[in-house]
């Protein structure tokens, strides 16, 4: 399985998640959506939102974290911040998750 297979893979598991469950923090959230973007669209291109902009801001500030990861990179953390975090699903979930 290719390192890209195996990153479209984690994101098929991490979307499936429930959104209002208790199964990913905000900054597992936020370290996957910085990652998401930076294998999809490369390092940050738009302005910091403004700050009322709360949720949006901290996604901003998350993917910028991560400016300058190449695209392998950001899939390799994908797999590693993911396998970290499929060690706390429940036992239903953990049969979705394929050991990288």
């Amino acid at each position: 399985m290719s390192l890209e297979d195996k990153f479209q893979a984690a994101v098929d598991i991490i979307q499936k998640l429930p959104k209002d469950g208790p199964l990913a923090t905000s900054n597992e959230e936020l370290k996957y959506y910085a990652y998401f973007k930076q294998v999809t669209v490369g390092d940050v291109n738009t302005e910091r939102p403004g700050m009322f902009s709360f949720v949006e801001k901290a996604k901003w500030d998350a993917w910028n974290g991560v400016k300058g990861t190449s695209k392998e990179e950001a899939m390799q953390n994908t797999l590693i911040a993911s396998t970290s975090h499929s060690k706390r699903l429940p036992a239903k979930l953990t049969s979705m998750v394929v050991v990288w």
